[in-house]
């Protein structure tokens, strides 16, 4: 599959036991990137390899040695990255009403965005969206929250090949057209339009090509948000239209205190931070980490989890029993509800769009569609103290850490439903598990687990269709006895790391012997308290939130 997770049809896969030159068995991929060895001659260790084809970068390794058990379905999965198309040089347009041939050009990001119903998110903190126009008439719809008395100025700018953009602003019922620009520059074919709304609400706005061609042109497009002061409106409202925009100083969020747990979208590259004592969410530049924005959401928010493909952020508040659904670009609130006792953690399956939030309080998992943004479900997870959650989308199952009985739950995502069978407890007894994480790489659960309540080991599990294997315990750090042991797996370079927050200091794991390859330690990385961690395996950086420390860190993720 490609670094978006869709399948590559037509790749060869070979496979041959670890060490040997012969049984050698080969197959291709199917349509949808699929393949399987059946009848293999014996159980054991068994190397598979790709074949890379032109113009693409492995991500996972493209070999792997994987253990084969007996009736048992082993999930292997190779993951590549595709060069990016070299953009044609930018040239003065010539307006001609010929159309010219479309050429091999693969959709933007943020396809499909053909319609105002389909219109992406866009961040109005002047972040730039990359757009290209993939086919002829191709449309690229956007949307963002705007508010009365709040200026608006939408821009399209390094236009590449040939390519007339064009601007149409609507109103939030997609017919009501407030405002258009075609060149607001002379001999220069960037749109720009700046414009005061009237009223709170979601505007979009639809970005064209003049002559309707599908040359793989491609723009940038951004949107900045002036001020927010109070204005008097007389009944005709005349705004300027100047030939540069003058940005507006974004607003400064105040700092977080007590940041709780960390995600990011591999996307867009954005962070996403708890702050238990500002009852907030904070969105960071993964890139730059400036701060983009500071969202009120409820009582001491806990967990953070993103959907990369919706791009909604969902806030579980530990005080309030409520979840927050936040837009990912805009960082408009979208919906808040109520689910359930003490929220901890939440964790989201991508394939299915649900979300699961884990319920200290009532011993169970909180089921969201994330579609409607609605409860839809509520399951136990098997024991008492409900803490950690983590998904295996590969067999669509949900693992839940039981603290106050020293076990892991597993949930079928398809049905919702428990299953007891499956439960392992932890070995030796009094052992406690805290977060845990799943490693797409290899199709192990990792959790973070230690003696009264003091974090300072992992568990390594192998996830098959027929529950957890328990495969080894490793040393770590020590956690402290308020809940450390952050974990998160990169499983674009297959390691897996543990904040150790009573030492100030990260292990590292390899996924491949499974023991600590190093520790990352104060002042190597400045480390005050680490708890919450994540990882954006496209850029290859660790995100570290330090409690006491009040801030956000980064490294290299090895």
């Amino acid at each position: 599959m490609d670094d978006l997770h869709i399948g590559l049809p037509g790749w060869v896969i070979h496979a041959r036991p670890q060490g040997q030159q012969s049984p050698l068995y080969t197959q291709v991929t199917d349509g949808s990137g699929y393949f399987i060895f059946t009848g293999l001659e014996q159980c054991g260790v068994w190397t598979l390899w790709e074949e890379t084809q032109s113009g693409w970068t492995p991500v996972t390794p493209p070999e792997f040695d994987v253990q084969t058990v007996p009736g048992e379905c082993v999930y292997v999965r190779f993951k590549n990255r595709q060069a990016t198309p070299t953009p044609t040089p930018p040239r003065t347009p010539t307006p001609t009403p010929t159309v010219t041939p479309t050429l091999p050009c693969p959709p933007d990001p943020y396809e499909v965005d053909d319609t105002c119903g389909q219109a992406s998110p866009i961040s109005v903190n002047g972040w730039v969206q990359h757009h290209n126009f993939h086919v002829p008439n191709d449309d690229d719809w956007v949307r963002f929250q705007a508010y009365a008395g709040v200026d608006y100025t939408i821009t399209t700018s390094n236009l590449a090949g040939p390519i007339d953009t064009r601007l149409w602003l609507y109103d939030s019922d997609c017919t009501t057209l407030l405002d258009f620009n075609d060149d607001y520059v002379m001999g220069n074919y960037a749109s720009q339009i700046v414009y005061t709304a009237t009223h709170n609400g979601m505007f979009h706005v639809k970005v064209d090509e003049y002559f309707g061609r599908g040359e793989c042109a491609t723009y940038d497009l951004s949107v900045v948000e002036g001020s927010r002061e109070h204005r008097v409106y007389l009944p005709i409202v005349l705004k300027p239209r100047p030939w540069s925009p003058t940005p507006t100083p974004t607003r400064q969020p105040e700092a977080m205190r007590h940041p709780k747990d960390v995600d990011v979208n591999p996307r867009t590259h954005r962070v996403y931070v708890t702050s238990r004592d500002n009852d907030s969410l904070y969105a960071i530049d993964g890139q730059t980490m400036a701060q983009l924005g500071q969202v009120p959401v409820g009582a001491e928010p806990f967990g953070v989890a993103v959907n990369f493909n919706t791009n909604k952020v969902y806030v579980a508040c530990f005080a309030s029993g409520e979840v927050y659904v936040v837009d990912g670009a805009s960082l408009a609130v979208l919906d808040h509800f109520p689910v359930g006792s003490e929220p901890t953690y939440v964790a989201v399956n991508p394939d299915t769009n649900r979300i699961y939030v884990a319920l200290h309080g009532l011993n169970g998992v909180a089921v969201i569609d994330g579609a409607t943004d609605t409860v839809i479900d509520h399951v136990g997870s098997g024991g008492a103290g409900t803490f950690g959650i983590a998904v295996n989308r590969h067999l669509n199952r949900i693992y839940v850490s039981n603290r106050d009985v020293n076990s892991i739950g597993t949930i079928d995502g398809a049905t919702n439903n428990l299953i007891s069978s499956q439960t392992v407890h932890l070995d030796p007894p009094g052992s406690v598990p805290y977060m845990l994480d799943y490693n797409e790489s290899t199709y192990k659960l990792y959790v973070a687990y230690g003696p009264h309540n003091i974090p300072n080991k992992v568990w390594v599990y192998m996830a098959t269709a027929s529950g957890l294997t328990p495969l080894k315990s490793i040393d770590v750090g020590h956690g402290g006895s308020h809940g450390g042991g952050g974990i998160v797996a990169n499983p674009s370079r297959n390691h897996i790391f543990v904040t150790n927050s009573a030492e100030n200091s990260i292990s590292v794991i390899d996924g491949v012997t499974d023991t600590v390859a190093s520790t990352i330690y104060h002042p190597a990385v400045y480390l005050q308290d680490p708890f919450g961690i994540a990882v954006d395996h496209t850029l290859n950086m660790v995100y570290v939130v330090n409690r006491t420390g009040n801030n956000v860190v980064r490294f290299p993720g090895f």
